[in-house]
């Protein structure tokens, strides 16, 4: 992550690793040491950044393997709408780099 677009700060850095730890954005900044203010409202601060992002991203890909994922996913299965939940899983999978997404087969 050397590319100077996706720097991030070392904060940024400790929210997205609580994150993967499943906090919620609230908790991860307050962790993460942001103030009260940037926890209570984390979208303008945090989820605009496009290196936390890509952080997050090579964390997920790093710490959760595909079975993990299947398994952990399946288990919220909507049996109301389970096409929907079908979805989800799908776009996780693609998001986590284990299936290319559309168009990049």
């Amino acid at each position: 992550m050397n590319d100077c677009r996706f720097r991030i700060t070392s904060r940024q850095r400790r929210f997205a690793e609580n994150k993967v730890l499943c906090m919620s954005d609230r908790q991860a900044a307050l962790r993460a040491g942001y103030s009260e203010r940037v926890a209570n409202h984390p979208a303008e601060k945090l989820w605009g950044s496009p290196g936390l992002l890509r952080y997050l991203e090579k964390l997920v890909q790093h710490a959760a393997p595909p079975e993990y994922l299947v398994e952990s996913l399946s288990k919220r299965i909507d049996s109301v709408n389970p096409w929907v939940s079908l979805r989800a899983i799908e776009l996780a999978a693609e998001w986590a780099g284990y299936v290319p997404g559309r168009g990049q087969e």
